[in-house]
């Protein structure tokens, strides 16, 4: 799944239009509820609907059930929440969710650094970046 990099899609999702200004509730609305299904539906017919799907789900991650609201993408809060599991099992999510923020890849220094700051095992990518690093700057030293 491609993941937005900004929110430039939400100008074009179905909710944001005219026709939808008095029923800004029905994207609130608790999952399994009338109005839930009713979001459903009108996102399902949006042509943004899959960007805004890949921003909630990079924005919530791994968050809990109290830390999601409401349809977003054609999906409810446990919906999302299922899906980003499975994305994170197959090991499709975290890379996306790397480069929407920005961060290293692994085996760059920056990476090895994040290990370390972080307080994690080290990869064996980060660990080879390092050592070619010291490496470079004993050569030039």
């Amino acid at each position: 799944m491609k993941i937005a990099s900004s929110r430039t899609w939400s100008a074009q999702g179905t909710c944001g239009s005219p026709a939808y200004a008095d029923q800004r509730d029905l994207w609130d609305a608790d999952a399994n509820t009338p109005e839930a299904a009713l979001a459903k539906s009108i996102c399902l017919t949006c042509p943004a609907r899959m960007e805004c799907l890949g921003s909630a789900l990079a924005e919530e991650g791994a968050a809990n059930s109290k830390d999601r609201h409401g349809v977003r993408g054609a999906l409810t809060a446990p919906e999302r929440r299922r899906t980003y599991e499975i994305l994170r099992r197959r090991g499709q999510f975290p890379t996306s969710l790397q480069e929407r923020r920005g961060l290293a890849p692994h085996g760059t220094p920056a990476a090895y650094r994040r290990h370390l700051r972080r307080k994690e095992p080290l990869c064996e990518a980060c660990r080879k970046a390092n050592a070619l690093r010291l490496q470079a700057k004993k050569e030039s030293a």
